[in-house]
């Protein structure tokens, strides 16, 4: 009987770009086959069969806006500073949780997720929606909050993972880790990394492929801070990016 149960408990997942010429093969276990599935969530991230990120960021904008709902019904009396803290405690994690594996590159994701935060804009502000006459402009909200976009955030957290693993702050393995310019450029600073030339989206739009770039174009003082803090508050700075 137990034997049964943990058959049906496991997921067979497999990852490729080629659809078309995708290997089915059937796994059993304890002579019971394993069930094919499109998508699986580890660790609290969706990864789907073609290591595409829209699974993941539809699942994470319902939660977010399920929750931005709950408050907006809870706290609706509640003064500015109390809704703002709210939003950031709770309702921002759930879009930004592991965002430098998952940090979306095409536009309609991007606008996705920034919605949400222009809907926390006018539940903190108490700002209604209304369809047939604009109260105000929502972008003029979000700057008067003085939020970031959250793009930016996730390139902010990009950097500050490379940073962690370029430190020996977080233990990846050596074959993770970029490797250095093999000459020396007249501009930039002198801690730049060979960029990759990927040929496919799912590793063009990966970690380390996007975030090379950006680290590069740092100014010196930035990569070369003493500590993630001090590289955090360099980084906040205006024109940094």
């Amino acid at each position: 009987m137990g034997h049964g149960i943990q058959h049906k408990k496991c997921n067979i997942i497999s990852i490729t770009n080629n659809t078309k010429r995708k290997i089915r093969h059937q796994y059993t276990m304890n002579n019971e086959p394993v069930s094919p599935i499109d998508t699986c969530v580890y660790l609290g991230v969706t990864v789907n069969s073609r290591l595409r990120w829209n699974d993941h960021i539809d699942k994470i904008s319902a939660a977010a806006n399920r929750m931005l709902g709950f408050l907006r019904r809870t706290l609706y009396k509640c003064p500015q500073h109390l809704k703002e803290r709210s939003y950031k405690a709770i309702v921002r994690p759930k879009l930004e949780y592991c965002s430098s594996i998952w940090d979306p590159h095409q536009q309609k994701y991007i606008d996705k997720l920034e919605m949400t935060q222009r809907r926390a804009a006018r539940f903190v502000k108490n700002v209604p929606y209304r369809r047939d006459k604009p109260v105000t402009s929502v972008s003029a909200l979000v700057n008067d909050l003085g939020w970031e976009s959250l793009q930016s955030r996730r390139l902010h957290d990009r950097l500050s993972m490379l940073y962690r693993i370029t430190n020996g702050l977080v233990e990846v393995t050596e074959e993770y880790h970029p490797m250095p310019r093999c000459q020396p450029t007249s501009r930039g600073h002198s801690r730049q990394f060979q960029r990759f030339q990927p040929e496919v989206d799912a590793f063009k739009y990966s970690f380390l492929p996007r975030t090379v770039p950006a680290w590069n174009a740092l100014p010196h003082e930035v990569v070369k801070a003493n500590s993630l803090d001090q590289f955090k508050r360099l980084l906040s700075q205006p024109n940094q990016l």
